[in-house]
């Protein structure tokens, strides 16, 4: 499962263009205190993790919450998480 260790926030511009239930109750605190220019980059195992993720972070947020996934050639996927005020 995904941890607080594995995520990292980054400036929003460099979240790449698409191609493509735990506790994760940090996710929402972390997602509170976004800056507006700020995304945050989660690094998973597997598709399953990444799912989760990204389901968590719209039921956190709404019609706000963006999510996007890239998966890279060593099969891991990262996901990055950001809000649109």
């Amino acid at each position: 499962m995904v941890s607080k260790k594995d995520t990292v926030i980054i400036d929003k511009g460099k979240v790449p263009a698409a191609k493509l239930v735990g506790s994760y109750t940090f996710l929402r605190d972390m997602g509170k205190a976004l800056k507006d220019d700020e995304a945050i980059k989660v690094n998973c195992l597997n598709a399953v993790e990444a799912k989760k993720i990204q389901n968590r972070w719209r039921a956190y947020f709404k019609k706000e919450a963006c999510t996007r996934r890239e998966i890279q050639p060593d099969g891991k996927i990262i996901v990055y998480l950001w809000l649109e005020k």
